[in-house]
């Protein structure tokens, strides 16, 4: 799931609070760059922005590029006490599949609309699964997250709240090869990007 900033209960002052919140938020932002998450620049943003809107319009009921699979994974949210071993398994299994498509040295873009976007290595980051280690997460909880490279050969996208979309040949291949136990039901597409009462947010 995306990061959550959690205030110990014990720290009642709002300045003592604050600090403590500026102080995680400083670690959390240390850790990423040390695992080689580079946050994108406002230009690059917008230049990206308009070109994705054009390529993944995914708010007005466009398909994703051929071939492509879709996964309900709402398995995760019926016992809490799994939950975090089938986000580190989906994690695991996912940096996995990117690395058999990408190149060492290669980039791969991070995205998420509602927080900052990034790109990383995906062949340096730790194969551990641990959600911290991600500033984006492959679970779409939430959010639609957008993993995929320059040339958007294949991608993964995020679908609130349980449903993820792999495109792209080498990608679907490399999943077959290294499946999240999540996966296990496939759907069809259309799928509603956002669940009833969320479709202002994310349009405005």
């Amino acid at each position: 799931m995306p990061w959550q900033y959690s205030c110990p209960p014990e720290l009642t002052s709002p300045t003592v609070r604050m600090a403590h919140f500026q102080h995680t938020s400083d670690l959390r932002t240390e850790r990423l760059a040390q695992l080689g998450w580079q946050p994108l620049s406002d230009s690059h943003d917008r230049s990206l922005d308009s070109h994705l809107r054009k390529r993944f319009p995914l708010l007005h009921g466009s398909r994703p590029p051929e071939p492509y699979v879709v996964w309900d994974v709402s398995l995760i949210y019926e016992d809490r006490k799994s939950y975090d071993l089938l986000e580190v398994d989906l994690n695991v299994n996912a940096l996995r599949a990117i690395r058999e498509c990408t190149s060492a040295d290669e980039e791969i873009l991070a995205i998420d609309y509602q927080h900052p976007w990034y790109r990383f290595q995906p062949h340096t980051l730790p194969l551990t699964g641990d959600p911290y280690d991600w500033a984006v997460p492959i679970l779409p909880d939430g959010l639609i997250p957008l993993f995929l490279p320059y040339d958007f050969r294949f991608g993964i996208v995020g679908i609130p709240h349980h449903t993820i979309c792999i495109f792209g040949d080498a990608l679907l291949q490399a999943f077959s090869r290294n499946r999240p136990v999540l996966f296990d039901k496939q759907i069809t597409w259309p799928v509603d990007p956002w669940p009833e009462g969320e479709k202002g947010n994310a349009e405005s």
